[in-house]
């Protein structure tokens, strides 16, 4: 820990979101406080001001809205920006945390997509700790709030909208089509939603003209009622991304509106990657052979996802019934999730390779790590009703390393294991001391692993040298730069009943 990082304080009652809150705040580099109420949260403010405050809503002795009003009304603490985590979703909630001058409002489910910009926006401005006379620290451009044109002909839609929503873009609004037309003339929108009821022009007609001459823009439709024909128009002749019904959720556009830039900006992301990894040198230190291979195992995960979309979108082309659309949506969002994945292992591979780093190791106990990747995985047991079986020689072992880093490479471990494990089956993890090495173990029964399986990953992770194969993923590339760095190494073993794969790091007391 460092004077320079900045102190974000999280206020949570429960136990085990408080857990995964920490771990998750922690992973994004800042020093993380946790307290369980409101009363707890003011008595540490004066004590230590903490650069940012992140709070539940619903608590005892202290709620979130009060603690919020608290905070804003004191001048010592006023200048904090509070983030409102919660389960309410009721529009009306956001209100009252929008009353409360809360500087953001974020629904729990999908706090994990939210936060992490949200923390970086707040705290561009606010000045380090143990530092004088800083300049407003740099955005990074993916946190920089996209621009957002709102059309509808209600001034009282208007203003909810533009409460609910600007912390989220910067919002611009017009109360006819022809006003949109004039700001879209003159500023770089990159989203519009328009009311289809609108007089002189409507949405329809307003987000047809937009498709274009701003087909880069991104376009939805807004209406107070129930109307197919007009959806249809809007799809057809306004080409929109999505379709929202008033009164306004403002939970629903958010998640929409940022799912549609995400995929927007995939395409340009991923063949800035595919340029970047054709044309440099460095990350593969002119390995011909390995610059094309990597490539091919890039090109071959992202069309996964494609190939099933398209297919999706050829089948449903006729078929324009509400099961078909919400299939194809769900469809769209898995897909996503794929591609938002694919591009997160290719860009961290690429940094590790071109960076070269040095790590800066820290003393972390395996505990630790074993709570937060059971964190992480949860839900995936879960799903698959996997049973999960842990054995530790000791909760006092400690591995010399970056934490997330760490996790990251479990994590990618254990999802290879459960593509090799059937549902209802057993996954356990051994964690142990091997001479000056620590060790985590993931053994699978009934693995399925094909005979070629077998041989990439062994080849792979027991040879000194990069020898890329086509049969390989990225998260397992990721995996081996990761333990590389980390001068560990990964081992698979395959017996006719089992699989077993052992991460090995160096002991903080080696």
């Amino acid at each position: 820990m460092t004077e320079s990082k900045h102190h974000i304080l999280i206020v949570e009652d429960n136990k085990t979101q408080a857990l995964k809150l920490k771990s998750f705040v922690k992973e994004l580099g800042y020093i993380v406080s946790v307290v369980n109420d409101g009363k707890e949260a003011l008595a540490l403010i004066k004590k230590q001001k903490p650069s940012l405050v992140i709070s539940d809503v619903v608590m005892p002795k202290m709620d979130g809205y009060e603690l919020c009003r608290k905070i804003k009304e004191d001048k010592k603490s006023g200048d904090i920006p509070v983030i409102l985590l919660t389960s309410l979703t009721d529009s009306g909630d956001v209100l009252k945390g929008i009353e409360t001058r809360a500087d953001d409002y974020i629904i729990k489910s999908n706090y994990e997509e939210f936060l992490s910009p949200s923390i970086h926006s707040l705290l561009a401005n606010v000045r380090k700790p143990g530092k004088k006379n800083v300049s407003p620290l740099p955005i990074d451009s993916q946190f920089v709030k996209p621009k957002l044109l709102y059309v509808d002909d209600s001034k009282e839609y208007i203003v909810l909208f533009s409460a609910a929503l600007k912390k989220d873009y910067e919002i611009y609004t017009a109360e006819t089509a022809e006003e949109g037309l004039d700001i879209l003339g003159k500023n770089k929108i990159q989203v519009v939603i328009a009311d289809q009821r609108m007089p002189v022009m409507t949405g329809i007609e307003l987000l047809e003209r937009v498709a274009k001459e701003y087909p880069d823009i991104l376009r939805f439709m807004i209406s107070g009622f129930h109307d197919f024909k007009a959806t249809v128009d809007g799809v057809n002749k306004g080409k929109i991304q999505g379709y929202f019904h008033k009164p306004i959720e403002p939970e629903e556009i958010r998640i929409a509106v940022n799912k549609s830039l995400e995929f927007a900006n995939l395409e340009m992301k991923n063949q800035k990657i595919l340029k970047e990894l054709e044309t440099s040198n460095i990350a593969f230190q002119n390995s011909n052979r390995n610059k094309t291979i990597f490539i091919q195992i890039l090109s071959k995960e992202l069309n996964k996802p494609l190939d099933e979309v398209r297919g999706t979108i050829r089948a449903l082309k006729n078929k324009p019934n509400s099961e078909d659309y919400s299939n194809l949506v769900n469809l769209l969002y898995k897909n996503i999730s794929k591609f938002e994945v694919l591009s997160s292992f290719a860009n961290q591979i690429t940094q590790l390779y071109i960076k070269e780093e040095i790590l800066e190791p820290d003393k972390i106990n395996t505990r630790e790590i074993i709570e937060c990747l059971l964190i992480e995985m949860s839900d995936k047991f879960k799903k698959r009703k996997i049973k999960f079986d842990l054995y530790e020689e000791s909760q006092e072992l400690f591995i010399s390393g970056d934490f997330s880093l760490i996790i990251n490479c479990l994590v990618i471990m254990m999802d290879d294991t459960l593509l090799h494990t059937s549902d209802n089956d057993t996954v356990r993890l051994i964690v142990g001391k091997n001479e000056k090495m620590i060790f985590f173990e993931i053994v699978n029964g009934e693995h399925n692993y094909t005979i070629e399986d077998k041989k990439s990953k062994k080849d792979f992770f027991s040879s000194n040298e990069e020898l890329l194969n086509v049969n390989l993923n990225l998260g397992l590339v990721l995996a081996k730069q990761i333990m590389d760095i980390h001068n560990g190494k990964i081992e698979y073993t395959f017996s006719d009943k089992e699989g077993r794969i052992r991460l090995l790091f160096l002991s903080a007391n080696s």
